[in-house]
This record gives structure tokens, sequence and C-alpha cells, in this order.
């Protein structure tokens, strides 16, 4: 856990390299994937969310989502990024939306700009 937390403290204090940036009229995103080259999937994407409003930070742990193949197993194209914290979901699309959801209930969803 010690170094999740240090890999976290670099996102939010430096550039990082191979990181994505996403900045939507509400937030800064920092999104990291922390998986070796030639891995389709990754279980240890890593997020900074910085709110615009209130300078508050989130750090969280995520996956990437991908549509699958016709098999229903293999993973064909990347979709996005998603990471959960207390109960409340952040998904970022491809394309560069992030929506927020709770109990099926969207709480925002709004377009950015990526800077990679």
């Amino acid at each position: 856990m010690k170094g999740f937390f240090a890999g976290l403290l670099m996102l939010m204090l430096v550039p990082v390299a191979n990181a994505s940036y996403l900045v939507t009229d509400s937030y800064v995103l920092t999104i990291k994937k922390k998986c070796g080259e030639g891995h389709v999937t990754c279980d240890k994407a890593l997020l900074v969310m910085k709110s615009k409003s209130s300078g508050n930070t989130l750090l969280m742990r995520g996956q990437t989502l991908h549509r699958m193949c016709a098999d229903g197993i293999t993973p064909c194209q990347f979709v996005g990024f998603r990471f959960q914290h207390a109960g409340v979901t952040y998904t970022v699309f491809e394309p560069g939306t992030l929506m927020i959801t709770q109990a099926n209930e969207t709480l925002l969803e709004e377009r950015g700009h990526w800077y990679r």
C-alpha cells in the first residue's frame, strides 16, 4: 500500500510520463496506467481528480473498460476507465466524457479535452 500512496503523491506533484490528462469544466483528471507494455486490459489504473471549484482532490484506483469481441471473452476495443470511491462510480470514456454516478443516478456528465 505504501507504493500506491507514493505513486499517487507523485501524480499530484509533477507531470507524469505516460499519464493522460482530461480537463472538463469542473475537474482536472490525471490518469496513469501502471500495467506493462502489451497488456490489453489493466486493473492498476490510478486517478487523481481535482475539483476546479473547491480545489479538493480525490485519489482512486481503477481499471480499464473494453468492448468485448464476438466470443464474449476477448477484449476488442478500449472504451475508457472506471474508478470507485465511497459508493460513487467515476467513468472516464475515451472520447473525453466524465460520468459520475451513484446508485444508477447520474450526478454529472460532462465532456472535456485530453492532453497526453
